[in-house]
């Protein structure tokens, strides 16, 4: 049983005060769920300006390291040990080992809070914040991702390449990774929709989606639904190559349920007598079923069936007639979402 926090004296067994571990899961009811239970938490960088990228390469050579941005970070060992809450101030950096001679290696970039407490699992030599590298097999295929350590929390990987000298330069490739999280009751920020999937889920559980135009959130209720409400502004739709967008390509908005469009294509590269898929809407934007409408034209005898493919967004015109108009637009077309 935890103490609650700020309680001062001597308990009735004569434990004292509360312990570092206890104010750990105390804490953890301030941070969003990451598992099965409510004391699992989001482990992750705190969202904010410049999460998303903390990790960059420079110019070192001897050794070699990666440079890590200011942030606030949340790590955990075990649900039983509650979380690690702290931050990063200052520019600090974590250093690798010289490229391989040949072939290629994967290097994790990673926070992680040592704590030699002995209640906490497996206790370390030392209590301090520590940044580092684990560093891959060489592979002269695809190289393996390697394993960090208990506890610690993936910032960013990087592809190092033989013959790279600096982290900043050709044959250094840095994708930041650092999972994200926030307060709890908050929507949670995710990086994609195979992130969304993997999540522990519960009624209510809403997450915002980082790759999506808009940054619209989902909640979910047995599925995935988009929470609606707000106006995300109208979100570019790009047109796929071969075709001409000089009327502005598509553009979308989702005020609410409803989804607005405006603007289309030129005739270039559309032929008559069959379908050409121009662009695809973005998750979030697409009709529920599919839309089937028509094309605002620049002369009324030509006609052009639009249809929208809700499963995957898929934008196809089909023009009529004997001969194209000058351009095809959306302005007139609009659906709900569920």
């Amino acid at each position: 049983m935890g103490d609650a926090l700020h309680t001062g004296g001597t308990t009735a067994d004569g434990q004292g005060v509360t312990s570092a571990r206890e104010a750990r899961l105390a804490q953890a009811g301030l941070l969003a769920v990451q598992g099965p239970t409510v004391l699992d938490v989001r482990t992750g960088v705190l969202h904010g300006p410049g999460s998303t990228a903390l990790v960059t390469g420079n110019g070192d050579t001897a050794p070699m390291s990666y440079s890590v941005a200011p942030h606030q970070w949340v790590t955990s060992r075990r649900t039983a040990d509650g979380p690690y809450l702290g931050a990063l101030d200052v520019v600090r950096k974590a250093a690798t080992t010289p490229a391989p001679v040949s072939g290629a290696r994967i290097d994790v970039i990673y926070v992680r809070q040592a704590d030699n407490a002995t209640d906490v699992l497996t206790p370390d030599a030392v209590t301090e914040d520590q940044y580092g590298v684990t560093q891959g097999v060489s592979f002269p295929g695809t190289p393996q991702k390697p394993q960090i350590p208990v506890g610690a929390l993936e910032l960013a990987t990087a592809t190092v390449a033989a013959g790279a000298t600096a982290t900043n330069g050709a044959g250094v490739t840095i994708t930041n990774t650092a999972r994200q999280t926030v307060p709890r009751g908050a929507p949670i920020p995710v990086r994609s929709q195979a992130e969304r999937d993997a999540l522990d889920k519960y009624d209510s559980l809403t997450v915002r989606r980082l790759d999506l135009p808009g940054r619209p959130t989902e909640t979910w209720d047995g599925t995935w639904n988009p929470t609606h409400g707000g106006d995300t502004g109208w979100v570019a739709v790009p047109t796929k190559t071969g075709f001409g967008s000089n009327q502005g390509g598509l553009q979308v908005r989702c005020i609410g349920k409803q989804v607005q469009c405006r603007y289309g294509w030129s005739a270039a590269g559309l032929s008559l007598g069959g379908a050409s898929t121009v662009a695809t809407v973005p998750e979030g934007f697409r009709p529920p079923g599919s839309f089937y409408g028509w094309a605002g034209t620049a002369n009324p005898n030509y006609n052009c069936r639009i249809v929208v493919d809700g499963a995957t967004g898929d934008v196809s015109l089909t023009p009529g007639g004997t001969t194209v108009s000058s351009y095809f637009r959306m302005d007139n077309c609009s659906w709900l979402i569920d």
